[in-house]
Order: C-alpha cells, then sequence, then structure tokens
C-alpha cells in the first residue's frame, strides 16, 4: 500500500512539473499600444489589426490635434501602403513579399511632389536572415551589411551612407552589438510588419558601437539600451540613451513604455 503510495505522489509531482514547463505561445501577441517619454514630450503610437491588415495611429504631443497614420493592406504579394496626415494622404506605396514570405522591395511616392520619396531593396539568406538592406532617398543611400553569430544575434553591421548631394558628408560604420543574453526577444515591438524584415535576433540587443571607418576605426558613438519585462517575459519598458565617443557624453535619451493584444 505505501509503495502504491509512493508512486501515486510522484507521478502527480512529474504531471505538476510538466504542467509549469509549458511553452508559452508567443505567436498569439502583438504590439497594442508604444508610448514614448522624451523631452518632456509624450508621443503615442496605437496598432490596429483587421486579419493580415494593420493600421498604426501616431499621435505627438507637441501637436496633439494631428493624427499620423500609416496603413497597410495585404494584397497578394505585397502589402499596400498609405501614409496620412489627419485625413490628407501624404505617401502610398508597397512593400512586396518574396517566396519566403519576406519582403524583397518596397517603394514609396512623397503625393506632395509625385516625386519617389524612397525605393528599397532586402536580401536574405538560406536562413531567412535579412544579410543587407539598400534604401535610395534620391540625395543619399543607406546600405547596411549584416553579420550574425551562430544564436541569430548580429554580431556587427556596415552601415555606409552615401551623401549624393554632398558626398563629404558621406559616412561608414562598423556597429558593433552586444546583447543581453539572459533575455530573449520574445515577441517583436518595434513596427507592427517587423516580422516581414527576416528573421528576429534572439536576445534583445544591450548596446550598439558605432566605429569610423573613414577615420581609424576611431569609435566616436555608443547607443544603450535597458529594459523591464513582465511576468510573460515581455518588453513593457525600453530605456534608450545615446551618448558621443570619446568622453561618453550623453547626448540624448527616452523611454517607451509597451502594451500587448493578448489572445
Amino acid at each position: 500500500m505505501k509503495k502504491i503510495l509512493f508512486f501515486g505522489i510522484i507521478t502527480l509531482l512529474f504531471s505538476a512539473c510538466k504542467k509549469e514547463k509549458t511553452t508559452f505561445d508567443y505567436t498569439t501577441i502583438k504590439i497594442k499600444q508604444a508610448i514614448r517619454y522624451s523631452n518632456g514630450n509624450t508621443d503615442t503610437t496605437n496598432y490596429i489589426y483587421t486579419g493580415e491588415n494593420v493600421e498604426t495611429r501616431t499621435i505627438y504631443s507637441y501637436n496633439p490635434s494631428t493624427v499620423y497614420r500609416r496603413v497597410f493592406t495585404k494584397s497578394g504579394n505585397q502589402f499596400l501602403a498609405e501614409y496620412y496626415t489627419n485625413s490628407s494622404n501624404t505617401h502610398s506605396g508597397f512593400y512586396r513579399i518574396n517566396a519566403d514570405g519576406l519582403f524583397d522591395t518596397a517603394r514609396f511616392t512623397n503625393l506632395n511632389t509625385l516625386l519617389f520619396n524612397n525605393r528599397d531593396r532586402y536580401y536574405n539568406d538560406s536562413e531567412k536572415r535579412n544579410i543587407r538592406s539598400i534604401s535610395n532617398y534620391n540625395t543619399y543611400i543607406n546600405d547596411y551589411l549584416k553579420y550574425y553569430n551562430s544564436e541569430d544575434d548580429y554580431t556587427y553591421w556596415i552601415a555606409t551612407v552615401n551623401r549624393l548631394d554632398f558626398p563629404l558628408l558621406s559616412t561608414k560604420d562598423s556597429i558593433v552589438f552586444e546583447y543581453y543574453l539572459d533575455k530573449p526577444q520574445n515577441v517583436l515591438f518595434s513596427f507592427a510588419l517587423e516580422k516581414y524584415f527576416g528573421k528576429p535576433t534572439k536576445h534583445l540587443v544591450k548596446k550598439r558601437l558605432y566605429y569610423d571607418m573613414l577615420n581609424s576605426m576611431t569609435l566616436r558613438r555608443t547607443f544603450e539600451y535597458e529594459y523591464e519585462l513582465d511576468s510573460d517575459g515581455l518588453v513593457t519598458q525600453q530605456i534608450w540613451k545615446a551618448y558621443n565617443q570619446p568622453g561618453n557624453v550623453l547626448t540624448s535619451s527616452d523611454t517607451t513604455k509597451y502594451f500587448y493584444y493578448k489572445d
């Protein structure tokens, strides 16, 4: 009888442990709201989902009567995009989706000038990681080459800004990344369509260090990040600080609070 009772207790304990180890389903969670606090301003972005379609609405506290809307509508192998300032349509464009389910091309037109605002190209590897992105803004071109470690975190980027209007102001940086290895990035929270830009990094970034490749690899700037997470492992607050180097001089900072839809 004692032996039966002993095995019964062990079975119950084993079952309880199995329940505690149930994996949380992060695929059901989406960013709902981001509130950014910076220099006395409070800027709020709300995210609205209708099926695969997404709309964001941003209000800046310095001009609370104006609502900036971005509407992304799934249509075949692309998202059609329309940007509005209140009811005025300012930009129109698209993000095209390739066979791997990721963006490979984007293009936007400034409807006030009827000129291209930007033309983008995204390149991904066989692991669905974004390894290069090129954005042409007519007067300058951003070109980012991205390198990863075995954890799918960035090791560094080679970031080139070609100033077509003022070539002497062009820059080329090696951006080195550091991560919080004890803080996984469970849910993307920076942009509503972020998952289409390639496989996400595994961990939350801790620091970015900018080395000037045109000036003897001098460290010229650093970005630092701190986070608060809730009991589900979701980022509820991010503190961002930028420092000029040398001297570690703080130049700007902000705090953003995040809220989520949880199905």
